[in-house]
């Protein structure tokens, strides 16, 4: 019942795709009855896929939301992959996915069976870490810096710990590492089993380079207005600005005049 309940709630959003439909038009056409039509739409409505004509009328009118006109090229990777993976189908049963699909789309989003195996993977994602969709789909994921990370990482949403805003880092396709946001949920059908994981990841390099520079700036002025003066007041910034940068030898060249002595 879920897994048919999850296509047939795809077959109604492709239908609205194309244009508006009343309750009985869409049982006719998809040869369901009117109360299981009804349920579908209910579910759809909740979670701001669909919207109705609000008359309170027998005869309202429904079609997609905005939102979900505005984004058609997610809408059509997800109706194509649901429509060719049987297991994914069940992910239409989770509340949450069209929902945060949609509102987190400018974060990258990766969706796994229970094993880890990659079954969506949208184009922000793509982006942070490189592989495209022929490399990534049906492989276990392949992002985490060791399998430990991963199976931990897993384990803790399968329990129901909460893995939210967690700041780490994961590895693209060229095994760089990149400072992350990142959010897990596991996702369960009906029967409350476990079918899979729901990823979203944002990219915060670029903060985390702001707070270094800050933090390093912040360090240098305290050190600067400490007491200690001379060789070792200079000792000491060379080993901040060595810590910084990374880098294996600092130097300090002292203005004598006109002069770099």
């Amino acid at each position: 019942m879920g897994q048919k309940g999850g296509q047939n709630r795809i077959q109604i959003i492709k239908l609205l795709k194309d244009r508006p439909y009343n309750l009985n038009q869409l049982a006719e056409i998809l040869k369901l009855n009117y109360r299981t039509v009804k349920h579908h739409i209910n579910v759809l409505l909740k979670n701001d896929i669909v919207g109705s004509s609000s008359t309170g009328s027998y005869g309202d009118v429904f079609f997609l939301t905005p939102e979900i006109e505005g984004n058609q090229d997610i809408l059509e990777d997800i109706v194509s992959k649901f429509e060719n993976s049987v297991e994914l189908t069940d992910f239409t049963n989770s509340p949450q996915f069209f929902q945060r699909v949609i509102e987190q789309m400018n974060e990258a989003v990766i969706i796994t069976d229970k094993e880890g195996r990659v079954f969506f993977y949208n184009k922000s994602a793509e982006r942070l870490f490189g592989y495209n969709p022929e490399e990534i789909m049906g492989e276990m994921l392949p992002i985490f810096p060791d399998e430990t990370q991963r199976e931990e990482t897993m384990t803790k949403a399968q329990n129901g710990d909460q893995i939210t805003d967690l700041e780490t880092k994961l590895l693209n396709k060229s095994e760089n590492l990149i400072n992350v946001n990142l959010n897990v949920e596991p996702v369960k059908d009906e029967a409350k089993n476990l079918i899979g994981f729901l990823l979203l990841s944002r990219d915060i390099t670029s903060r985390k380079r702001v707070e270094g520079q800050q933090l390093f700036t912040i360090n240098i002025l305290e050190r600067l207005n400490e007491p200690v003066k001379g060789q070792q007041l200079m000792q000491d910034l060379l080993e901040k600005i060595k810590e910084y940068t990374n880098f294996s030898a600092v130097g300090i060249r002292m203005k004598k005049e006109h002069d770099n002595p």
